[in-house]
């Protein structure tokens, strides 16, 4: 065989190994919806976690495929904002449901905590994500943010509920949760003191009681916490985390992000990790 030949063959196999490789394995998560703090009057439930989808996807090499990052939702007053949606490719990871103290707010990833007993807060996607839980009747507990794996916890006896537990992935280099429900609010005005709701895991803000509430984790989805009712509380709700995306794909193929988008790669048992933290525009592959 000539020399030509030879690495005209060593270049074909180098090609087909590449071209053989075009599995990627995806992970989007929604921004995390807004706590509430209701002002001191009552304890605020929490926000719920981002959606999450965990997926599989063969990409043609040279194609564009469109990422869109979901910011977190904002706290309120009365009701938190719900967090935005994260988009790759054609799938989309909705937005966690905002912490509530009025009419229900269904039709996000997950539910929103909410104040008082009754219908709870949920998701219209269940594939992604929970319901919320709920307060006591009186509205001195208030229920805990939906998670993508798991229900918002209710108001108990002695406690406000705790956020949602997330979705475990193993796409990152290291197995972590997404998309959290947040706690809700403390109370310690009442006659029964109620303790604050804990963060699901996966990025879910701890609800406040004479120490402030924690936000929503960045590029976690996690749900935002609720505030606390109380003389010397900290009253204040708190937003939720932004939303990521997460490609891991074979160490021979070479990935290209856009402008408009924020983002690393790094190699890890033999594939590469691209983490997209912010913006929007696309991704391809070579």
């Amino acid at each position: 065989m000539s020399i030509r030949s030879a690495s005209q063959s060593l270049a074909s196999a180098a090609d087909l190994k590449r071209l053989a490789s075009t599995v990627v394995r995806a992970l989007v998560v929604g921004g995390g919806g807004g706590g509430v703090g209701l002002n001191g009057t009552r304890p605020g439930p929490g926000g719920g976690g981002g959606g999450v989808i965990d997926t599989t996807i063969n990409v043609t090499l040279g194609d564009n495929y469109s990422v869109s990052i979901g910011a977190g939702g904002g706290t309120g007053g009365q009701v938190g904002s719900p967090g935005s949606s994260t988009r790759f490719a054609d799938f989309t990871a909705a937005g966690g449901g905002a912490g509530t103290s009025l009419a229900n707010l269904n039709g996000y990833a997950t539910g929103g905590g909410f104040i008082f007993t009754g219908a709870r807060n949920a998701t219209f996607l269940p594939a992604q994500g929970f319901a919320g839980g709920i307060g006591n009747s009186a509205g001195s507990a208030a229920g805990g943010g939906g998670g993508a794996g798991a229900q918002g916890g209710d108001a108990s006896a002695s406690a406000s509920g705790s956020g949602g537990n997330g979705r475990q992935s193993s796409i990152p280099a290291s197995a972590a949760y997404y998309g959290g429900g947040g706690g809700a609010g403390g109370n310690i005005a009442t006659d029964t003191v109620f303790a604050a709701g804990t963060g699901g895991l996966g990025g879910g803000g701890n609800g406040a009681s004479a120490s402030a509430a924690t936000a929503g984790g960045a590029r976690t989805g996690g749900g935002g916490a609720g505030g606390a009712n109380g003389p010397g509380a900290s009253t204040a709700g708190t937003a939720g985390g932004s939303g990521v995306v997460v490609l891991r794909y074979s160490a021979a193929l070479a990935i290209t992000l856009s402008a408009g988008l924020t983002g690393s790669t790094a190699v890890s048992a033999g594939d590469k990790i691209t983490t997209i933290t912010a913006g929007t525009g696309t991704v391809s592959w070579s």
